[in-house]
């Protein structure tokens, strides 16, 4: 599976947000056209992605990702980086980096470990049993967010779609010469956007604003 476009941008304070994978709307079906319909066009296929993915016992997932760094003193840090992400159901995790930012990761059930190889540094953090509950546990505790963390719950629509957000499908586009599907949803605090590729149910772009 392959995200050919990633984009964040991320503002003090806040952490990074997860990507996203969502199924597009089935072929021959007519477009919505009231606020009402396009709202529930987009949590149905949200919901439909949730269900897709949890049944997956194993994921991987290749994204191509561009952010902004906020240093300490002030100065905006533009990062790029390629991304490879590997889940096996109820609990592995693995990602690498190349680019900008050089870090691996991988939880085995057990514990976490995160090592950063250009500079030779590493951390070791025991973790609960479950993929689910070390997502949390890293947010919760350390104030971390994993890219793409939302859509590795065993139940992603839950974890993207909570009951105060809002907004659905807007419309059709073409991006790298594919029609795709686009998405935008506003929740507190945070601006998202997907386009899904209406040939294979797979996202090509997405982009996520936090303020």
């Amino acid at each position: 599976m392959m995200i050919r476009s990633f984009t964040h941008h991320r503002i003090p304070g806040l952490s990074l947000a997860a990507a996203a994978l969502i199924l597009s709307v089935q072929c021959g079906r007519g477009e919505p056209r009231t606020e009402a319909e396009r709202a529930a066009r987009g949590r149905e296929l949200v919901e439909a992605m949730g269900r897709k993915l949890s049944s997956a016992a194993t994921l991987s997932v290749r994204t191509s990702e561009r952010s902004e760094r906020i240093r300490p003193s002030g100065v905006i840090q533009p990062v790029a980086l390629t991304r490879e992400t590997s889940v096996r159901r109820p609990d592995r995790f693995h990602f690498k980096t190349a680019g900008d930012l050089q870090v691996e990761s991988w939880y085995d059930g057990i514990g976490l470990t995160i090592a950063m190889h250009k500079e030779k540094v590493f951390g070791q953090a025991r973790m609960p049993e479950t993929l689910d509950r070390v997502l949390d546990t890293l947010h919760e505790r350390y104030g971390i967010a994993t890219p793409l963390g939302d859509f590795l719950y065993s139940s992603p629509a839950h974890a993207l779609l909570p009951e105060t957000t809002t907004g659905g499908w807007v419309g059709r586009e073409t991006i790298d010469g594919q029609q795709t599907d686009h998405l935008a949803f506003k929740d507190k605090g945070v601006n998202w956007e997907i386009w899904l590729a209406t040939s294979d149910d797979l996202p090509r772009k997405f982009r996520a604003e936090f303020a």
